[in-house]
Parts: structure tokens; C-alpha cells; sequence
């Protein structure tokens, strides 16, 4: 018996350290400030340019230019969170001006072990911003060192990982899923477009333009297939990490807000799936906040406490 549960106990530790993912900040859910200008992919935790000047959009940041879901490239949820990235992948007039973002793994990857890379990806077409159209080619490539904007990675036609399709979906999230086996023992991980223009086929939507732009979310790498497979980002929220506690959730009526850590008033704004504020109010612990004159739907809500924010999702439903 006790040998049995020895082994239980070696294949539980084995099956729960291969459902880790080794991308920091995957979702792109960590920040330091709020999106509020292009190029400003370093207000993520983790996440760098490689190259160019990747985009970073954030439900905190300023509504209708750099926030979530609605922006200056258009309309699109995160496919989880609430936050994603953007980035130029192709270009017809000047190969090299597109971008890559990249990102220190949380732990070496190891030789001759199989790895499986998922990362979701859609198509953003904006006519006034250039873009042209959509491509394939789009992928994960790893390395052992970093690179920046004025040292950027050498595109060879090579990915670890890449979409042999293009992606051409401007609505829903497109997932590029690969597997390979690692011949070295890789530290970064980087992920945009590493062929050259002969090599990469695209759809042409406006051939006038010259540009192709998309939005990227839930990156994953893992020696579990399933795992990568059917990543979506669901690490505990901030607002919960912080202990503070919002409730009831879902509720029809009214919300709570509570923490050791509000010692008097904090200031609470909630916003709409377009990004948009619909409702401000200072508030103490327990205090009720009505929001029962809103639409049946996913709100969003930022707690401001001594200068500092935490953001949640509540779900606003129907009166019973």
C-alpha cells in the first residue's frame, strides 16, 4: 500500500509540474502604467521589444486610443484577461519593418525534451493605419540571450513554432498550436514573423496599404500537450492577490468593496465592455454600490486607494 501511494504521489508531482507554463506574464496582464501611446509594450512586466515598436493595450488604459476592448486599431475583447499586445508582422515596402516582441522563460528549456507552444492571435484591418492585409508565418522562436530594439534577432527563414496558414479571422482569436524538441537549453523566448517577405504568403484586403497588424494573447509553452493546447490565461486576478474582495459576484443590485487594507474613502470608477466609464463614486469598506441601472453584462471595476489601482470583473445580471 504504501508503495502504491508512492508512486501516486511521483506521478501526481510529475503531472502537476508538466501543467506549468514557462511564459512569464502570458497574457500580458501585469503592468507598470497604463497604455496611453504606441510603442509602449515595456509597461508589461516581462515583455520587451526584440524589435520595432510593439503596441500594448490595457482595459486601464485611455479609452477609445490604448484600451481594451475598444482602441485606435478597433473593436476586440482579450481572448482572456484584459489585456493583449500589438504588433506589425509584415511589411511589402520595407522588409524589416515589422516587430518582435521577446521575454526571459521562468526556467531554462531542457535538450531533448519535447515542448508544445500555443499563443492566439487575430487580424486587426484599419484602413488609416496602413494595414494591408493578413498573413501566415506568424510564430514562437526561442534563442539563449536577449535582444532589443538596437541588437535585433536575425531573421533566417526558422521558427520553432509558426502559423503555415494565413490567419485571416479580424473577429474570433486564432490559435497557432506547435510541438518541438529542444536542442539547447533555450532561456528566451520571442514570438513575431522570422521569414522574409518571398516566404510568407498574404491575403491582400487593401493592396494599397502595405502593412499587416494583429493582436496577440495567452502565450504558452509546456511539456504538456493539453495543457498548451487549451491554454487560457486564469491566474488569481490583482484585486484578489491584494485581499481586497468585491461581492456579491454575480449580483443584480449592488456590490461590495472590502480590505484591511482601506483604512478610509477609495475611489471606485466602472466600466462598460467598450472601455468606457459609466460610473464613479467614493466609497468606504462594505458600502453598498448601486448598479442596478446597468445593462445585463461583464463590467469592469478599478479601485483607487492611495494612488494605487486594482481591477476587477463583476457580472451584472437580470433582477430576480
Amino acid at each position: 500500500m504504501k508503495k502504491l501511494l508512492f508512486y501516486f504521489f511521483v506521478l501526481f508531482t510529475v503531472m502537476m509540474k508538466a501543467q506549468v507554463n514557462l511564459v512569464p506574464n502570458p497574457s500580458f496582464e501585469q503592468y507598470t502604467g497604463c497604455p496611453d501611446y504606441w510603442d509602449q509594450i515595456n509597461y508589461t512586466l516581462d515583455w520587451t521589444a526584440y524589435k520595432g515598436s510593439p503596441d500594448y493595450y490595457n482595459i486601464c488604459g485611455a479609452v477609445d486610443s490604448f484600451s481594451v476592448p475598444q482602441n485606435f486599431i478597433g473593436y476586440q475583447l482579450p481572448a482572456s484577461g484584459s489585456a493583449y499586445c500589438g504588433v506589425i508582422l509584415y511589411d511589402k515596402a520595407n522588409f524589416g519593418n515589422d516587430e518582435l516582441i521577446g521575454a526571459n522563460l521562468t526556467a531554462p528549456l531542457l535538450i531533448g525534451t519535447k515542448y508544445f507552444v500555443s499563443f492566439k492571435s487575430v487580424l486587426k484591418y484599419n484602413n488609416p493605419f496602413d494595414i494591408c492585409c493578413g498573413q501566415n508565418k506568424m510564430g514562437v522562436k526561442f534563442s539563449t540571450m536577449s535582444y532589443n530594439i538596437s541588437s535585433p534577432p536575425i531573421q533566417n527563414n526558422f521558427a520553432h513554432v509558426y502559423s503555415s496558414a494565413v490567419i485571416s479571422d479580424t473577429s474570433n482569436w486564432t490559435q497557432v498550436f506547435g510541438s518541438f524538441v529542444s536542442d539547447s537549453m533555450y532561456t528566451n523566448v520571442m514570438l513575431g514573423n522570422f521569414f522574409d517577405n518571398a516566404s510568407t504568403t498574404i491575403n491582400d484586403i487593401q493592396p494599397a496599404n502595405n502593412s499587416s497588424y494583429y493582436f496577440i494573447d495567452d502565450i504558452c509553452v509546456s511539456t504538456d500537450s493539453l495543457y498548451a493546447l487549451n491554454y487560457i490565461y486564469t491566474d488569481v486576478p490583482e484585486i484578489e492577490s491584494s485581499k481586497i474582495f468585491i461581492y456579491p459576484n454575480p449580483t443584480s443590485e449592488f456590490i461590495k468593496i472590502s480590505s484591511e487594507k482601506f483604512k478610509d474613502a477609495f475611489s471606485v470608477k466602472t466600466y462598460n465592455t467598450l472601455g468606457q466609464e459609466v460610473y464613479s463614486v467614493n466609497s468606504n469598506n462594505n458600502e453598498p454600490i448601486d448598479i442596478s441601472k446597468f445593462n445585463n453584462s461583464i463590467l469592469l471595476i478599478k479601485v483607487i486607494y492611495n494612488n494605487q489601482e486594482y481591477f476587477s470583473k463583476i457580472i451584472k445580471t437580470e433582477k430576480p
